[in-house]
């Protein structure tokens, strides 16, 4: 094995460790935010800030308060439906931790939002 083949192939093997590393940190995360959902949440209103696309996928930030702080987060949603900036969706947000939160959704996968004041659905 020549000296550029072992180069490449210790690259290769520190660039493998590194994307499952970052993978798991990935997965960890969102592991222990289901759980601290699991072990305790409260059902909130939040208000639609933004609406984007990163890689092709739709990308809903929302903010809700919980004692007085204001907490801002930014969620990826396969059927983000209907969803518009201003809109009041609910949340639940962790008793724990009130930083972690998900927008709940209805049956069909589609973002709980509360009607408008004088609309009737």
């Amino acid at each position: 094995m020549s000296k550029n083949d072992k180069i490449q192939l210790v690259l290769s093997i520190i660039g493998f460790i590194f994307i499952v590393t970052i993978l798991t940190i990935a997965f960890r995360s969102k592991w222990h935010e289901d759980k601290m959902l699991e072990a305790g949440s409260i059902h909130a209103d939040a208000i639609i800030i933004n609406i984007f696309s990163s890689r092709g996928k739709p990308v809903i930030g929302y903010t809700y308060t919980v004692n007085g702080n204001v907490y801002k987060r930014n969620t990826r949603y396969k059927y983000p439906g209907g969803v518009s900036i201003g809109d009041t969706c609910e949340i639940i947000y962790a008793t724990e931790d009130p930083s972690i939160s998900k927008l709940l959704e209805d049956s069909n996968e589609y973002i709980i939002i509360r009607p408008k004041a004088g609309n009737t659905y």
